[in-house]
């Protein structure tokens, strides 16, 4: 599933598509300015987006025997739901 298709589902209940659009844009534009912030977003039923800070720290680059610093960044990590993680894995004890 992707943003547009996330639009038409949610069309069906909105009375345009436009409005739809505009429900998902704001959603979204909500939850980039949390994790910009360095906010935690907690959606229940589906889990938590959480900004981890890595360091600088020094590497080395085989192509050319080279150190290199990697700047200090911020990636978001996603930890899902518990109830999540149940649904996902109830097909697993279907299968052993």
């Amino acid at each position: 599933m992707n943003k547009n298709d996330l639009v038409l589902a949610l069309s069906k209940h909105t009375p345009t598509r436009r409005e739809a659009r505009r429900i998902v844009d704001f959603i979204f534009s909500r939850i980039i300015e949390e994790i910009v912030a360095g906010e935690k977003v907690m959606i229940s039923g589906l889990g938590t987006f959480v900004p981890r800070r890595y360091r600088a720290k020094m590497m080395y680059d085989p192509r050319n025997r080279s150190r290199r610093v990697v700047q200090q960044r911020v990636k978001v990590r996603f930890i899902m739901s518990k109830l999540l993680r149940q649904r996902m894995n109830a097909g697993e004890k279907d299968r052993a």
